[in-house]
């Protein structure tokens, strides 16, 4: 397609082309144009790759993300350990056994854009509301520039290998999961994620439809392959699972990353199996004191690891140094006790005072806070920096956390739980990994 304005309503796939045994062929080309898609099933898909160069997209399917993340069912499936072959018939009464039921079959895809092999996108304006993944590739997709706006019931934006990013404004208002792959790297582009589970996951696997039973059912499990490289662009991660969630390693190098993560204390703003060395750019996460995390000892930038009583949702925490020169000053959208910031400004040997409280003058972006003057609110601790990981911690507060070490699987942390009942801990490789597992 390299023009027209093209209307579509489908009860299946919206647009679709379909050859396995030719492999040159089984593709979709979008180099311009507009298209307005709604299909009860796939907006558009290719069995090898759907490239999009240009043009004007606008996809609803499968009844939009209203029609799958939000369903009371599908909820009950992150709390239930069963079988997947049973069926919880409620609280009070016996699992139901489903007989000579063949739940391995695919069941009905209805993603917004999809393929096979490979999704390229090179710009456009892409808005997309999906019961299923918004963009999905079952092995490689790359976004090099456009303007993309999603909202869906499952995962933002889903490739069963790799991602890469390297610019565009991606806004994800809605999702299960936001970004999701085995091998997440980020180069550059603007990036707002909104997720009901994970911000930015990497684990290792398969995804399967969302729209026979529950959003996020998908095969992926821990794997010491998964890997996040953050080497540009500016992120921001509202996550109410874990924000920043590799099942192997992290990296970053450059770039701003901005999370809001959980309020509960069974995830963490940040979630590694593996390492996470962090040598340059912004990080900072706010979130509960259940199960923190900081980047690893072995980074060679400094970080401080901040822990408070809690604070209010947009209630300001302030960093400065001895000289009373501002490195943060952020409004966490959410409730908070614990804010992990990394910084090139936060140098060896100096000290450091934290605020909760008062108010800036500044332009606020995102939470953060630019120029302006801070009037103090309450001084809750001040340290000078001696490793890579420095902890700050207000009085009659426990620090959480693994303070810059792995969790050793994605499982719970028990000597930090205090502020999280058991109930409400997630433990993934053990529960929700071996379910998806069966399923496929």
């Amino acid at each position: 397609m390299t023009g027209g304005n093209i209307t579509i309503n489908a009860g299946g796939d919206g647009i679709k082309s379909n050859n396995t045994e030719d492999t040159s062929k089984g593709y979709v080309s979008i180099e311009g144009g507009k298209l307005d898609i709604t299909a009860g099933q796939d907006g558009i898909q290719g069995e090898t790759n759907t490239l999009i160069k240009t043009g004007d997209i606008k996809i609803s399917s499968g009844g939009g993300s209203a029609n799958s993340s939000s369903d009371k069912n599908n909820q009950e499936w992150g709390n239930w350990g069963g079988r997947p072959d049973q069926i919880p018939k409620g609280p009070n009464e016996q699992t139901t056994t489903i007989e000579n039921t063949d739940i391995s079959e695919e069941s009905t895809s209805a993603k917004g854009i999809k393929a096979g092999v490979n999704i390229t996108i090179d710009g456009g304006t892409i808005d997309i509301d999906s019961s299923d993944d918004s963009i999905h590739s079952n092995d490689s997709l790359v976004i090099n520039s456009g303007t993309i706006n999603l909202s869906s019931g499952d995962d933002g934006i889903h490739s069963d290998s790799t991602l890469e990013i390297n610019g565009g404004n991606i806004n994800v208002t809605k999702s299960y999961e936001g970004i999701e792959s085995e091998v997440i790297t980020i180069n550059d582009g603007k990036i707002h994620v909104v997720a009901s589970d994970d911000g930015m996951n990497a684990a290792g696997g398969n995804d399967s439809s969302s729209t026979n039973g529950r959003p996020g059912q998908n095969n992926f499990a821990s794997d010491s392959n998964g890997a996040i490289n953050i080497k540009g662009g500016y992120i921001v991660v509202d996550a109410d699972g874990d924000g920043i969630d590799s099942n192997g390693n992290i990296e970053m190098t450059d770039g701003v990353v901005i999370v809001n993560g959980p309020t509960n204390g069974g995830n963490g703003a940040l979630d590694y199996d593996g390492n996470f060395n962090i040598s340059g750019g912004t990080l900072i996460t706010a979130g509960s004191l259940g199960m923190v995390q900081t980047p690893s000892d072995s980074s060679s930038q400094n970080s401080l690891n901040i822990s408070v009583s809690q604070q209010d949702a947009n209630s300001i925490i302030h960093v400065e140094d001895e000289s009373g020169n501002n490195v943060l000053t952020f409004a966490p959208s959410k409730t908070y006790q614990s804010v992990v910031v990394s910084s090139p400004e936060i140098k060896s040997n100096s000290t450091y005072k934290v605020y909760v409280g008062g108010s800036s003058t500044g332009t606020q972006s995102d939470g953060l806070y630019s120029g302006g003057t801070y009037s103090k609110g309450t001084e809750i601790g001040s340290t000078t920096v001696s490793s890579s990981i420095t902890s700050i911690t207000q009085d009659g507060i426990s620090s959480g956390g693994s303070i810059g070490m792995p969790r050793g699987g994605r499982g719970v942390n028990k000597g930090n739980m205090q502020s999280a009942p058991q109930s409400n801990v997630r433990n993934e490789n053990t529960q929700q990994g071996n379910i998806e597992g069966e399923i496929q």
